[in-house]
């Protein structure tokens, strides 16, 4: 999956809500907190979580 939401529910209709990795790889969510809503999709619930990049099969 290379995209991931960006964004939070006070979003204007003009801002972009999506960004597209123009290289593949891998991202880690370190200190987070996951629900999930009543669709079962994940949500991540935390304020200090860090995104970390990396590249695949490496």
């Amino acid at each position: 999956m290379r995209t991931f939401h960006i964004g939070g529910t006070a979003q204007r209709g003009a801002e972009q809500s999506m960004v597209e990795a123009s290289h593949d790889g891998v991202i880690e969510i370190r200190n987070r907190n996951i629900v999930h809503n009543s669709q079962n999709m994940p949500i991540i619930m935390s304020c200090n979580c860090s995104l970390f990049r990396g590249v695949r099969g490496a």
